[in-house]
Protein backbone atom coordinates (compact mmCIF):
# COMPACT_ATOMS: atom_id res chain seq x y z
CA UNK A 1 0.00 0.00 0.00
CA UNK A 2 1.56 3.30 -0.73
CA UNK A 3 1.41 6.57 1.11
CA UNK A 4 -1.49 7.90 -0.93
CA UNK A 5 -3.78 5.38 -0.13
CA UNK A 6 -3.03 5.21 3.18
CA UNK A 7 -4.08 8.66 3.23
CA UNK A 8 -7.32 7.82 1.60
CA UNK A 9 -8.08 5.22 3.69
CA UNK A 10 -7.66 7.52 7.21
CA UNK A 11 -9.14 10.48 5.54
CA UNK A 12 -12.63 7.83 4.87
CA UNK A 13 -12.32 6.38 8.12
CA UNK A 14 -12.40 9.65 9.91
CA UNK A 15 -15.40 10.78 7.78
CA UNK A 16 -17.05 7.81 8.21
CA UNK A 17 -16.81 7.99 12.33
CA UNK A 18 -18.20 11.77 11.80
CA UNK A 19 -21.25 10.46 9.90
CA UNK A 20 -21.75 7.52 12.85
CA UNK A 21 -20.68 9.62 15.89
CA UNK A 22 -23.28 12.02 17.35
CA UNK A 23 -21.54 15.63 16.82
CA UNK A 24 -21.51 15.96 21.10
CA UNK A 25 -19.41 12.75 21.51
CA UNK A 26 -16.63 13.62 18.36
CA UNK A 27 -14.67 15.32 21.22
CA UNK A 28 -14.61 12.17 22.98
CA UNK A 29 -14.03 10.16 20.22
CA UNK A 30 -11.08 12.34 18.86
CA UNK A 31 -9.47 11.67 22.50
CA UNK A 32 -9.77 7.87 22.47
CA UNK A 33 -7.94 8.07 19.19
CA UNK A 34 -5.42 10.32 20.52
CA UNK A 35 -4.36 8.66 23.23
CA UNK A 36 -4.53 5.44 21.46
CA UNK A 37 -1.85 7.20 18.77
CA UNK A 38 0.36 8.07 21.64
CA UNK A 39 -0.11 5.28 23.40
CA UNK A 40 1.32 3.59 20.44
CA UNK A 41 4.08 5.79 19.96
CA UNK A 42 5.24 5.41 23.39
CA UNK A 43 5.14 1.54 22.77
CA UNK A 44 7.15 2.04 19.51
CA UNK A 45 10.07 4.47 21.26
CA UNK A 46 10.20 2.25 24.25
CA UNK A 47 10.77 -1.19 21.96
CA UNK A 48 13.24 1.00 19.90
CA UNK A 49 15.15 2.37 23.05
CA UNK A 50 15.42 -0.94 24.18
CA UNK A 51 17.24 -2.23 21.33
CA UNK A 52 18.96 0.63 21.56
CA UNK A 53 20.64 0.21 24.67
CA UNK A 54 22.15 -3.23 26.19
CA UNK A 55 23.00 -3.36 30.06
CA UNK A 56 24.99 -5.83 30.89
CA UNK A 57 23.69 -8.75 33.49
CA UNK A 58 26.19 -8.24 36.15
CA UNK A 59 26.06 -4.60 35.43
CA UNK A 60 25.56 -2.28 38.50
CA UNK A 61 23.27 0.77 39.01
CA UNK A 62 26.53 2.85 38.57
CA UNK A 63 27.84 1.60 34.90
CA UNK A 64 27.73 3.14 32.46
CA UNK A 65 25.07 2.25 29.89
CA UNK A 66 26.64 0.12 26.75
CA UNK A 67 24.75 1.63 23.70
CA UNK A 68 25.08 -0.65 20.24
CA UNK A 69 26.08 1.26 17.18
CA UNK A 70 24.89 -0.88 15.11
CA UNK A 71 21.80 0.34 15.69
CA UNK A 72 20.61 3.02 13.04
CA UNK A 73 19.36 6.58 14.80
CA UNK A 74 18.19 8.86 12.18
Amino acid sequence: MNSCEVVAIVNATACAIAKCVPKENLPLVTSIFGQIASTLTLITVQEVASDAIKVPPDANPTDALIIDPSINNP
